[in-house]
């Protein structure tokens, strides 16, 4: 079976009998008829290997600035660009007469919304 990207058994995925599939690949965990089963126990109070920062992503935009905006449309915002980068698409967007869009969603945008995260 093809998928994107390669075949099946390029990903680690193989269908087992029935069609469902399975995992294989080195995760030191105990093999089940389902799949792999995690053996590895993580320490009470611990966090996963993901390093929090207190800084936002950057820009996915201009790829400098931090993403501290967002687009509104609805009751919702997609955060991902800087100030800057989301005012100049609005602005892009007014001057060429047409409506803005979210650069995530492809919605309607309403306006570029500042965000402040507050971190402990």
């Amino acid at each position: 079976m093809q998928h994107q990207g390669g075949n099946a058994s390029n990903s680690g995925i193989r269908s087992q009998a029935g069609g469902a599939p399975s995992t294989s690949g080195s995760g030191g965990g105990a093999s089940t008829s389902r799949g792999t089963t995690s053996t590895r126990a993580r320490a009470p109070g611990a966090r996963s290997g993901r390093v929090r920062s207190n800084r936002p992503p950057e820009c996915s935009i201009c790829l400098a600035a931090p993403a501290d905006a967002g687009f509104m449309h609805a009751r919702s915002l997609h955060q991902g660009v800087c100030m800057e980068c989301g005012d100049a698409v609005m602005a892009h967007a007014a001057a060429a007469g047409v409506q803005p869009m979210c650069a995530f969603c492809g919605q309607p945008a309403e306006r570029v919304v500042k965000v402040h995260v507050c971190v402990d």
